[in-house]
């Protein structure tokens, strides 16, 4: 019995002892999972810390690209009256270029088309080496106020690493743009630069500097831990673009609003402007004056004119419309001589922006109602014309064609001809005039290379640039000596005194303009231009049309990379569409009987070319547009597809019926700098890079480590 009692008090001890080992075990597994719970809390609050201070940094960066972006766009302005050599100086000087420099071409490092694979070296070279290079940069620190920065959040100092030099050595150099900072108690890091990799002289008053944004590498945290953010750019290469802005941009540009200085007159009194009050009434002899905008008017792209429109019905606007409000009799070449006043005609009345009521796109001015798709600007800049061709005339004489006296026949065309031993397509270019009293007749032809041949004696041979006895270019074309190399065409026509017919292939079909051959072949681009007037005869079509058929508000343009494109420019006359029908008597003062004449344009005669005529009262116009059957369908309507600028605005028809109607579709590359070569220029230099191109970070990955 007692034994019995011993081993069940053994037995009890031994499980107390082992139930006493397994609770010290529990307790001890506890207050390890306890404190590795701790641990493991305490690094994910330091690892969201670190994050959330790298993130801190990318916040920074993108805010410097903002910066950036806003100096570059918003606030490097260059002077009107700054000379294209002094902006040309600077642009080169960022690749370290200086002296003559070449009329267009790369002037440093990479151009277009870009790859994938773009070049990541810059043009400039280290921060160290630019802080002591002032020229280098002047670009930048010239034109670019020092009020900028601060307005932008940016404080400059006046010591050699805190001034504009400092700022853009290290923006458009290897060091960058740092930003440092603190989230709580962890600190961030980051860098983002501009990394230019080209420039690019497209005309004479055009550049581009091409540049990347490298990775931007933001890390945040301390001793603990750390996050490393990598962030991309949106875009593989971004473009500055600096110029003056081509007149090619234009749907429509009038300098007078007004078919004729007469007209313009009749309207030149403070009674028919509107000069005081929201609503003015009009003189009722300025009535029949104006240029009204009708249900009629249909434009696809940009709409300006340095005065005032007038509207009547709904009238259509795809682009913006801008307007300076210049008084009729008031402007002068270099802008308006009294106070602009903002605002519009309606039939009878002057309203200010404040009378009009808005429900967009529609806008009342009285009793119209037009359709501003994209805008309107009441109280826009004053766009003065070019005073004359003297850059068009160097250009043609420089590597283009300048022919001097009149030229009574100027004809294009693609042909397939034998250019240096190879058939091959080629934009034929042939132009008859008086020489002497006889007649002659030069036809040229280049390829896709640009290299100019001239028929001789049946064949094309290879031509170079006429010299008189003194050794200068006399701007034609002439055979080159045997084993000379062809010259470069460089798409510039000047023909002195006025084209009398120019003109394209003839229909194969009278009625159907479908069946015109292509005038302008698919690689050329080409400007015709003058002292006097320029006749159009026949369709002008191009190979490869950028936009299908319909109107300004259907037609679509998808074909944007299309390269052939046609400028015709009168610097001192007219662009007129010559009207088959002529008046042969006059009553009156009115045509009482009319006649055909030849050459004439077709009916629904397709002309595909920006037109503009800036002569003292130059339009571009229909000649002979109040002449003819009163029948809207004898004519047809002028389908053109590019833009008009004009001095005056050009009358196409009346309502009767006589004349033309208009199609206008509006060629969208111009808007995005596709211009004809040498085309005329505004006087104010633009500087932008493409919307589609804002400075912008993109996250891509991340990584982590912990220490």
């Amino acid at each position: 019995m007692k034994d019995s009692r011993r081993t069940a008090g053994a037995t009890l001890i031994v499980t107390v002892l082992i139930m006493l080992l397994v609770m010290s075990a529990v307790l001890a597994v506890t207050a390890q999972i306890t404190l590795s719970s701790r641990r493991s809390s305490g690094d994910q609050e330091a690892t969201l810390r670190a994050q959330y201070a790298a993130e801190s940094g990318v916040a920074r960066s993108q805010a410097q690209l903002n910066l950036l972006n806003s100096l570059l766009t918003d606030d490097l302005a260059i002077p009107v009256s700054t000379a294209t050599s002094e902006v040309a100086a600077r642009v080169a000087a960022l690749c370290g270029v200086s002296g003559t420099l070449p009329a267009s071409g790369v002037l440093c490092g990479a151009s277009p088309p870009f790859s994938s694979s773009t070049p990541s070296s810059s043009v400039l070279g280290t921060t160290a080496n630019l802080l002591t290079d002032t020229a280098r940069l002047s670009l930048f620190t010239n034109y670019i106020p020092d009020t900028a920065y601060a307005l932008r959040g940016w404080t400059l100092g006046s010591t050699a690493s805190t001034n504009e030099q400092a700022f853009w050595s290290n923006a458009v150099g290897s060091a960058g743009l740092t930003g440092a900072g603190t989230v709580g108690t962890q600190p961030f890091s980051s860098a983002v630069r501009l990394n230019i990799i080209g420039v690019q002289r497209l005309a004479t008053d055009q550049f581009t500097v091409y540049f990347t944004v490298p990775s931007v590498v933001s890390q945040g945290g301390d001793s603990t831990s750390t996050r490393a953010i990598t962030i991309n750019p949106v875009n593989n290469v971004y473009t500055l673009r600096i110029g003056r802005g081509s007149f090619a941009k234009y749907a429509l540009y009038t300098n007078h609003h007004y078919s004729s200085a007469s007209a313009e007159s009749a309207c030149a009194g403070s009674s028919n402007v509107g000069t005081s009050g929201n609503v003015s009434s009009t003189s009722s002899s300025c009535d029949g004056a104006r240029i009204f905008m009708t249900s009629n008017t249909r434009f696809s792209g940009p709409v300006h004119t340095n005065q005032n429109f007038t509207f009547t019905g709904s009238p259509y606007f795809g682009g913006q419309v801008t307007s300076a409000g210049c008084p009729a009799g008031k402007l002068t070449a270099t802008g308006c001589n009294v106070a602009t006043r903002a605002g519009a005609f309606d039939n009878s009345n002057f309203y200010t922006p404040n009378a009009m009521t808005s429900d967009p796109p529609t806008m009342t001015v009285g009793n119209a109602t037009p359709n501003f798709q994209s805008g309107v600007n009441w109280n826009a800049e004053f766009v003065a014309l070019p005073e004359n061709g003297n850059d068009q005339i160097a250009a043609a004489k420089a590597g283009g064609l300048y022919i001097s006296g009149q030229v009574n026949d100027l004809s294009l065309s693609v042909g397939t001809v034998s250019l240096g031993g190879t058939s091959q397509k080629a934009q034929l270019i042939s132009y008859q005039q008086q020489v002497s009293g006889v007649a002659t007749t030069v036809n040229l032809a280049y390829g896709t290379n640009g290299r100019m041949f001239i028929l001789n004696q049946g064949s094309y041979v290879a031509a170079r640039k006429a010299v008189d006895s003194s050794g200068q270019p006399t701007g034609a074309w002439e055979a080159a000596p045997a084993g000379t190399a062809a010259g470069v065409f460089n798409g510039v026509i000047y023909a002195q005194s006025g084209v009398g017919n120019l003109r394209g292939p003839a229909r194969t079909s009278a009625d159907d303009p479908n069946t015109a051959p292509a005038a302008v072949a698919d690689f050329a681009q080409l400007t015709l231009a003058s002292d006097g007037d320029i006749n159009i005869t026949t369709d002008l079509k191009y190979e490869d049309p950028p936009c299908g058929s319909g109107d300004a508000a259907t037609a679509v343009c998808n074909n944007t990379d299309a390269k052939n494109i046609l400028g015709i420019y009168s610097a001192g006359g007219d662009v007129s569409i010559v009207n088959r029908y002529v008046c042969t008597s006059y009553s009156s003062g009115a045509c009482a009987s009319f006649g055909t004449r030849t050459p004439a344009a077709p009916k629904n005669v397709t002309i595909q070319a920006i037109l503009m005529a800036a002569g003292s009262e130059g339009k571009v116009t229909v000649d002979g547009y109040n002449v003819g059957p009163t029948d809207a369908n004898d004519r047809g309507r002028v389908n053109l597809m590019g833009g008009i600028i004009e001095n005056y605005y050009g009358a196409f028809g009346q309502t009767n019926g006589r004349g033309y109607g208009r199609n206008f579709v509006y060629d969208t590359r111009t808007s995005e700098g596709i211009t004809p070569p040498s085309f005329p220029t505004q006087r104010n230099w633009d500087i932008d890079i493409p919307v589609s191109q804002r400075l912008q970070l993109q996250g891509s990955g991340t990584q982590q480590a912990r220490q």
